[in-house]
This record gives C-alpha cells, structure tokens and sequence, in this order.
C-alpha cells in the first residue's frame, strides 16, 4: 500500500512542475522599459575617446530603472574623468551572435570607435546554438 502510495504522490508532484515548467515557458514575460546607453561625457577638452557597443539585453538593460545604471554607461562615465567619451550603442534586446554579424558590426565600424565592448550569449544559449557555432561567430565579430 505505501509503495502505491509513494508512485501516486511522486507522479502528481512530476504533473504539477511539468505543468508549472508549461506555464512558464508559455507565458510571456512581462514588458520592462529597455534603454540606449549612448552618450557623451566629460570635458570637451580631454582627448577624444570613441566607444562602441554591441550586445543584447545585457546592454540595453531591461529591468534598470534608467540608463545611467547600465554598466556600460558607468564605465563610459568613469572613462571620462580623464577623457572626452561617445559612447555609441548599437545593442538590440534578444540579439544572437550571428545578429551581431549580421546587424550591429558594420554601423558599429562605421562609427570608427577606438574600443569596442561586446556582451551576448544568454540569447544563444536560450535558443540551443551549438557552442562550436558561438565560438565561431565570436571568433568572427573579434576577427
């Protein structure tokens, strides 16, 4: 009697969290306020420091409560203490490594950034590509 017991109890807890795992899968997230790190700081004066981003949500930071809380930002801030910056984001919420080849490296090189900053791989993971074809597409968007 117990052992029927245990399966009966073990197969509803397995249908309960598969049907929560459904649920949040299917259900769409909510919708957060998403933001352009872009900007220029510091002094005119200081030498010119041109940086260009390139990334996905990591970037464009959904959840923050306003740009001058993206990392990226603060570092762009913190460079300017010693340099004129523009920070120019070309970061699109869900892009891929291929999205960065594809959409966000040629204005980015266009822009002639002394640095470029990237940030993806959650959407990558989330959507099953293969590591090999990541590391390859990294290797392209360093290339």
């Amino acid at each position: 009697m117990v052992p029927r017991l245990l399966v009966r109890g073990v197969t509803a807890g397995a249908v309960i969290l598969g049907a929560e795992a459904l649920y949040a899968v299917l259900q769409p997230g909510p919708k957060q306020t998403e933001f352009d790190p872009s900007g220029v700081f510091g002094d005119p004066n200081d030498p010119p420091w041109r940086m260009a981003v390139l990334g996905d949500s990591s970037v464009t930071a959904p959840g923050v409560t306003g740009p001058d809380e993206i990392w990226v930002r603060i570092i762009a801030q913190r460079a300017a203490e010693k340099r004129h910056v523009t920070l120019h984001s070309h970061a699109v919420s869900g892009s891929r490594a291929d999205d960065l080849l594809r959409a966000q490296m040629a204005p980015a090189i266009a822009f002639h950034p002394d640095m470029f900053l990237v940030s993806v791989g959650a959407n990558d993971v989330i959507h099953g590509v293969n590591l090999r074809v990541f590391e390859r597409r990294l290797d392209e968007l360093v290339a």
